[in-house]
Order: C-alpha cells, then sequence, then structure tokens
C-alpha cells in the first residue's frame, strides 16, 4: 500500500533533515512519558476507558513493513470465546435501496461496497450526513459482530468533509484562544458528523498535540490520529507512517494500532478487559469505538456495543480499515453523530443505543472528540 506519508512526500523533501531531528526528538519525549496503565481502582469512576500496558511477556502487535502493499484480510475464522451476554441492537438504518451509487464526482472517491453478511439488512451502505456537491460524501452500515450484536460504521470521503479536532472542557483540556469544547454556532451549517475521541491521556499511552502545542508528550509507535492543514485525515503508527510534519496541525494518540495492513492485533482477543481499556464491571464486551483508514485514504468509524477487542478490530478490518486504532469505550462515551440538512445542531445517531443526546458536540463535552465540515 502507499502511506499517507508518501502523499505528502514532494512537500517535505525541502524539511527532510528537521523532520528527521523532530522525530528523534517525539521519540525520546514518548518514551519518557510512557507509563503503565492500570484498571480502574476502587472508588474511581468505572466508566472512564482505561488500558494497562501488556507485561514484557504477552505478545505484541505486530507491524507492517514500510512500502509493503497491505493484505486483504477478512474477520477471524476462529470460533470466539464465551463472552458476557451482550444487550442487541436492531439495524437504526432504513432498509437498503437497490439502486446502485452514482459515479463519483471528479476528486471524490467511489462509495464503499457492500459487505457480505450472514444477517439480513446488514453491510449495506445508505448515505448519511449533508451532500457535499450534490453527492453523498459520508455512508453507513451495520454489522453483525460474534456476541449478537449489532455495531455501526461509518465511511467518510476526505475529499467531501475536513476534519477538526476539539480538546474538550477537561480532558485533555486546557485554555485556547478558539472555542475548544464544542463546534461553533457559525460551524452548524456546514456540520457533516462528530465523534467520540480516545481514553483519558493519563490512560491513553500517548500524547496530544493541536495548533503547535504538545498538551500531552506523543509517544513514537503509537497509534495516532493525525489531521493536516488540508483538513484531511490518517491513522497510523507514529514515528513509522507519520511524524512532526509542518503540515500536521493536530495528533491524538491511543494505544498501538489494533490494526496493521489489514490485520487485526494479535493481542487483540474475545476477553480482554484491560490490555485494550479497563471495561466497566469487567466485561468483555461493552460498548467500544474504533477509528482506521482504508487503501483508498477514506475513513471508517465503528462504534456500538457488545463488542469485544477482538470483534471491534475485525468490524475495521470488514470496513477496509488497513490501520485502525482503538478509541473510548464503555457506555457513557461510545458515540457517534450525523447531522443531516437543516439539522441546526441535532445530530442521528450511527446505533441508537450510543449514549449522550442528539445535540452532543455542539454543546460544550467535558472530552476530547472529532468534527467532520462539509468542504
Amino acid at each position: 500500500m502507499t502511506h499517507h506519508l508518501t502523499h505528502h512526500l514532494p512537500h517535505r523533501l525541502a524539511v527532510a533533515v528537521s523532520a528527521a531531528a523532530l522525530l528523534a526528538a517525539t521519540a525520546c519525549a514518548g518514551s519518557a512519558a510512557e507509563q503503565t496503565g492500570t484498571t480502574a481502582p476502587s472508588g474511581s469512576d468505572p466508566s472512564i476507558g482505561t488500558t494497562a500496558t501488556p507485561d514484557a511477556t504477552e505478545p505484541v502487535a505486530t507491524t507492517a513493513v514500510p512500502g509493503t502493499e497491505p493484505p486483504t484480510a477478512g474477520p477471524s475464522t476462529a470460533a470466539p470465546s464465551p463472552v458476557d451476554a451482550p444487550s442487541t441492537t436492531p439495524p437504526p438504518l432504513p432498509p437498503p435501496s437497490s439502486a446502485a451509487p452514482g459515479s463519483p464526482l471528479p476528486g471524490r472517491l467511489a462509495p464503499p461496497t457492500a459487505i457480505p453478511t450472514a444477517v439480513p439488512g446488514t453491510g449495506q451502505w445508505q448515505p448519511i450526513g449533508p451532500p457535499v456537491g450534490g453527492q453523498p460524501g459520508m455512508y453507513a452500515t451495520t454489522l453483525p459482530t460474534s456476541t449478537g450484536s449489532i455495531v455501526g460504521v461509518a465511511w467518510i470521503d476526505p475529499a467531501a468533509f475536513s476534519a477538526q479536532l476539539f480538546p474538550g472542557s477537561g480532558d485533555p483540556g486546557g485554555s485556547w484562544p478558539f472555542p475548544s469544547a464544542a463546534v461553533p454556532p457559525d460551524k452548524l451549517g456546514v456540520l457533516g458528523a462528530a465523534f467520540n475521541g480516545g481514553f483519558k491521556m493519563k490512560d491513553s499511552r500517548g500524547g496530544f498535540f493541536l495548533a503547535g502545542r504538545e498538551v500531552a508528550p506523543l509517544r513514537d509507535g503509537a497509534a495516532s490520529l493525525v489531521v493536516f492543514d488540508d483538513g484531511k485525515v490518517t491513522v497510523g503508527r507514529w514515528g513509522r507512517d507519520i511524524g512532526l510534519f509542518p503540515n500536521v496541525v493536530a495528533v491524538r494518540q491511543n494505544l498501538d494500532l489494533l490494526v496493521d495492513d489489514g490485520v487485526a492485533s494479535p493481542t487483540a482477543t474475545d476477553r480482554d478487559v484491560s490490555v485494550w481499556g479497563a471495561t466497566l464491571n469487567k466485561a468483555t464486551a461493552p460498548p467500544r469505538s474504533g477509528v482506521g483508514v482504508r487503501a483508498d485514504g477514506s475513513l471508517v468509524y465503528v462504534g456500538g456495543p457488545g463488542l469485544t477487542a477482538r470483534g471491534l478490530a475485525d468490524a475495521l478490518v470488514s470496513a477496509g480499515a488497513v490501520r485502525a486504532m482503538t478509541l473510548d469505550i464503555n457506555s457513557q462515551w461510545v458515540s457517534f453523530l450525523s447531522f443531516p440538512p437543516g439539522s441546526a445542531g441535532s445530530g442521528t445517531k450511527l446505533v441508537a443505543s450510543m449514549s449522550g443526546g442528539s445535540n452532543r458536540f455542539v454543546t460544550p463535552d467535558t472530552r476530547d472528540f472529532v468534527a467532520l465540515y462539509a468542504r
């Protein structure tokens, strides 16, 4: 595959030496800041996603060889381990249309193709959010999981929507010369969608960079959602797929890559309750969310109830992600809202059981999140 980093090589040739220096400095800072996560201690808020660093003897996620083409990989066919009984949610989308999508506009990506599943009514994409240039730039579908739950998947064309990272009012929070806890009113007319960020910074084993400020140290090797100055987004391993180049305006790190080269991490199991985030009441299949990038550069978000760590990874792979990272988990935090034309800030949930109201992200939020604006 061709990494997003390669796309920007002509821009970076003049700054290769300084970029390398920045990467070296980032790696040192990330190494010093890396901490061992823990499960939620007694008396603390158990709904906050936390993570434990694997022991030295625990297997680690495989990584891609730069410059290689990612293999095509589907969900694991291995029989999953028994899991806690999940809550199921019926597919929230309307019946799929039989009409084939039209040809994309110049510069736009072709819509995603249907995902084969064994459950009728799932795997078929429907447009959501506002059309851009008279054509949809965002689609959604639902997928069944091995636990019996139904989760949502959103696909975003980066040529139709630009991204903005918000730090929220509390974590990482901070003082900023611009609205930082909610989508401002003057952006509601172009707001296409918004979705939750990652764990609290103390539990993320990663850093946060925005508007030239490194709020938390960036860690070399961490899974990173990166926003460029043109509003496009990628997901990759820090220091390998991407670094702190001049055109990077925002970075949100969280754990390690859950999917790399189109393959789920071997540490993402059906029984995990700590490596990929401490879960409420040690449930193996709580609500989870994740975001990834496909080979064509489009973005995919997966979120919903009844997801094991392996189930989340498999859903991202089924959606076409070649690299993906986990975002926040547990019922209070998993949320994706799309905003149809004329919604005036009242969003539609990707899955009906997702937490929060229809105005989440347009009213002040304590946690970081990503907003997508129609170009």
